[in-house]
């Protein structure tokens, strides 16, 4: 069995409407967390730190989160060149804050 030695957790610590993962390159395993509030979009960006509200900045992707929030990639993982922010938003094609209502626990590798 191999042991990936720069795996990292990285949570929320409580409720928050962005989360910065890893303000460096990384490589993204899994997310696991809970929306509180009402549905909305995860927008999981490339970057160091959260954009701001009503930006241009284009996600790797976008996820629709009910309630659980919950995704994962093979064991090679996601790369992300700059950093791992996760930001949810009430809008599916623009970024627009929502508020203070989702948990994330992050499994990334730092290598």
């Amino acid at each position: 069995m191999n042991v990936n030695e720069s795996a990292a957790v990285a949570n929320s610590e409580g409720f928050v409407s962005s989360f910065v993962a890893c303000a460096t390159p990384c490589r993204l395993q899994t997310v696991t967390g809970f929306n509180s509030g009402p549905n909305q979009y995860v927008f999981v960006f490339d970057l160091a730190s959260a954009p701001a509200g009503g930006t241009a900045v284009k996600p790797r992707f976008v996820l629709k989160t009910p309630e659980d929030i919950q995704f994962c990639f093979d064991y090679r993982g996601r790369p992300f060149t700059t950093g791992l922010v996760l930001c949810n938003s009430t809008s599916p094609t623009t970024y627009a804050p929502g508020g203070n209502d989702c948990l994330y626990d992050v499994q990334l590798d730092q290598r």
